[in-house]
């Protein structure tokens, strides 16, 4: 079975799910699908975009006889000046500062100024344009206002256009102003360059000033020191310093190890030591009475040692030879400390001698070295000075050769033709029409008439507050779409109307989608074990009849035992869908006229039982409450599968509310381009909290905009269908050709 496009399915496994939508408030406007709109008045905005044409046509006529506009355009090259006056002119030189100088360029053009001067020019006064305006206001305000400067893109040049409604005259105001322009520029080169070169003839003079001064004061300078001889001095005292540099060193040193020796030897005088070198000890040890002992000690010893051998450690003998030699080694210290320290003595007076010897030399030296360093120190500062003052002349004298310089330059520059770096580059042309343009008004009446249209066709869908999509079931809080049925015209099969239509045209796509209605409802309604059923609308007119009828036709060709009954007193219509009469019905069975089976009519063809009605003008609908009816839905419940109960709309009558606290479910119908959300908003708000669950809703009668995604799955089913059934009787066909030709090869006593 083919899937109905505008039912919801889920991704996988094929199985048809309702789509939950989440509770939210509902809008005050309607979300839009802009396709679906413009192809919804692709009729209307062709229509608008012809009527914007047509009045582009009239505006660009009416333009063109009233008020033609012409233009006239001239062109002016700018180049960067030579900054040199061997420069060769480069028109496509990019300088940082080139874009600056077209801008002020631009500013200059349309100055006042400038414009005032061209008003005053005769052949501009000459002029119908001139004439036209009463006073210089007026002329000066429509000069500005026509006048356009800008740079073409890409370029250093700059385009001149004036606008306006008298073409003979354009071409020649427009050179005037452009020549204007030329020469005040010159102008104000040549002052600019006139108050360059005063400048320049200023500095120089002051350079020539100071040249003379300086001159004068390095004659005095020389004058007063004689530089030849300031030279050879120089040199000299440079000669003395340098040999005085050299020795000084040396004499330092000196001096420092004579007054270290001298410190050393006079802390040890002071601190009663001896400080003897080797040499000292030496000769101290040499001298006779020294010496003499020593020998003494010596023969003293070797006695001692003959003896030790023969007489023994503890003989007298030894032992007075012992102390012989123990005085003797003090004799001979005490006389070697005499002489040490009388040696010391001597040497400190000869250190103190030195000392002073070599301190008075050194002070000579200093004295002669800062003598030295200070003449050649007075010798160089003068040197110093007659070189500053040989450099400022120097200086100066530069300064005035470059002041020379620039002034040649500036002479050379302002005779090169290119050194006003603004040159006429096309005259003023010949004016063309420039308006009315007719694709300019003809696209732009276009737009405004197509986009007036636009607006008002959106504000129309964003305020229209019908539900005319299954998208707009999902703008209603807590709403569950079950299905879609197409509008009966949408049916490329080709009933005329919804009723019956299962029955009556089976492979249509009417059919199809309450097939699709019906799987839903039983995918819902078997899990939970529901029988009784309530279909209720709205509104009148929503389709309730109709699909009940359906359903119930549906239902009994999926083999289900299937009970109709019309409950709506006011209009009922199920004994009218079915063929059956309408009395006895529901009311005669309630006030205990007629008995169930009396009431109940079975349709043959249809294979559904039915219960009209009955005789409804006074029937009450407190009827629906009581006993009776409850009694009632329990035997039909243990007699047929599914109960659908036709219900009056529950807006305009409360015998609905009454059934919904009787029954298993609630089905509502909303009629697509008929219930507004928030009607429909209500209705589900008001079965809320009732016995009966509300399953979710039915969209019935939505009609497909053209081209739009309904329209094209209406078709793809069709065509589907179409392939399937003629595939089914091509192989009928093919099966009773087979059976033709087997019937023939059979002998007679086989037949």
């Amino acid at each position: 079975m083919t899937a109905n496009p505008l039912t919801p399915m889920t991704m996988g496994g094929g199985a048809v799910s309702t789509v939950h939508v989440p509770s939210t408030a509902p809008s005050r406007f309607t979300p839009l699908d802009p396709f679906r709109v413009l192809r919804q008045y692709a009729r209307l905005l062709i229509l608008a975009a012809v009527v914007g044409v047509a009045l582009g046509l009239g505006i660009y006529f009416l333009l063109l006889r009233h008020a033609p506009e012409f233009t006239s355009t001239a062109q002016i090259l700018v180049t960067p000046p030579p900054t040199r006056p061997e420069d060769m002119p480069d028109p496509f030189a990019v300088r940082g500062d080139l874009g600056t100088m077209i801008q002020n360029q631009l500013v200059m053009i349309r100055s006042d100024d400038l414009l005032q001067e061209a008003l005053k020019r005769d052949v501009v006064r000459q002029t119908k344009w001139f004439s036209s305006f009463e006073d210089v206001r007026g002329r000066t305000l429509n000069l500005r206002e026509n006048l356009s400067a800008f740079q073409l893109r890409g370029t250093t040049i700059i385009a001149v256009t004036l606008t306006g409604r008298h073409k003979a005259d354009l071409q020649n105001i427009l050179d005037t102003i452009v020549d204007i322009y030329l020469t005040q520029t010159r102008l104000r080169e040549d002052l600019r360059g006139g108050d360059i070169r005063r400048v320049f003839l200023e500095e120089r003079n002051r350079a020539d000033i100071e040249i003379a001064r300086i001159q004068e004061q390095l004659k005095q300078f020389r004058s007063e020191n004689d530089l030849s001889s300031v030279f050879a001095s120089n040199n000299d005292a440079a000669i003395t310093y340098e040999n005085l540099a050299r020795q000084r060193p040396n004499v330092e040193q000196a001096a420092m190890q004579a007054r270290d020796m001298y410190q050393s030897l006079l802390q040890a005088q002071r601190e009663g030591r001896i400080n003897a070198s080797p040499a000292d000890t030496a000769a101290a040890q040499a001298d006779p009475s020294v010496a003499g002992r020593d020998e003494r000690l010596r023969t003293m010893r070797e006695s001692r040692k003959f003896m030790l051998n023969h007489l023994g450690e503890r003989h007298n003998t030894i032992r007075d030879l012992d102390e012989q030699i123990a005085i003797v080694e003090q004799e001979r210290g005490r006389e070697l400390d005499r002489i040490l320290r009388a040696r010391q003595a001597v040497q400190l007076e000869e250190s103190k001698k030195a000392l002073d010897a070599i301190e008075s030399q050194l002070a000579s030296f200093q004295a002669k070295f800062d003598e030295a360093r200070t003449r050649m120190r007075d010798l160089t500062q003068k040197l110093e000075e007659a070189k500053r003052i040989e450099t400022l002349v120097d200086t100066s004298t530069k300064r005035r050769e470059r002041y020379d310089d620039l002034l040649n330059n500036l002479r050379i520059k302002s005779t090169r033709p290119d050194s006003l770096g603004v040159t006429r580059q096309l005259s003023a042309t010949q004016p063309e029409m420039t308006s009315p343009k007719l694709g300019g008004i003809l696209s732009m009446s276009t737009m405004i008439v197509m986009g007036i249209t636009f607006f008002l066709v959106f504000l129309k869908e964003l305020l229209d507050q019908r539900i005319k999509s299954p998208a707009d079931i999902r703008l209603l809080p807590g709403a569950v779409l079950l299905g879609v049925l197409p509008d009966a015209g949408e049916d490329p099969s080709g009933p005329t109307k919804v009723e019956r239509v299962v029955a009556a045209h089976p492979m249509g796509l009417l059919a199809e989608s309450i097939r699709q209605i019906r799987t839903v409802l039983l995918s819902k309604a078997d899990p939970r074990g529901y029988k009784t059923l309530m279909i209720v609308g709205a509104t009148p007119e929503s389709g309730v009849s109709a699909i009940t009828s359906n359903l119930a036709i549906s239902l009994a060709l999926n083999q289900r035992e299937v009970l109709v009954i019309d409950a709506n007193y006011r209009r009922p219509n199920q004994h009218r869908l079915f063929n059956t009469p309408n009395r006895p019905g529901l009311i005669e069975v309630l006030n205990g006229s007629a008995t169930a089976e009396e009431a109940l009519f079975h349709n043959k063809d249809l294979n559904v039982d039915v219960l009209p009605a009955g005789n409804t003008p006074d029937a009450p609908p407190e009827l629906l409450e009581g006993t009776a009816f409850r009694n009632l839905l329990t035997e039909f419940e243990r007699r047929y599968d599914f109960i659908l109960i036709d219900a009056p709309p529950i807006l305009v009558a409360a015998d609905s509310l009454l059934l919904a606290k009787r029954v298993d479910a609630t089905v509502v119908v909303a009629r697509a381009m008929v219930d507004k959300r928030g009607i429909v908003a209500r209705l589900l708000r008001q079965l809320d909290g009732h016995r009966a669950e509300t399953l979710g809703l039915v969209l019935n009668g939505v009609r497909a905009s053209v081209g739009g995604y309904f329209r094209e799955n209406y078709q793809s089913f069709y065509r589907y269908r179409k392939a399937s059934i003629d595939a089914a009787a091509r192989k009928a066909s093919m099966d009773r050709g087979a059976s033709r030709d087997e019937s023939r090869d059979l002998k007679p006593d086989e037949i």
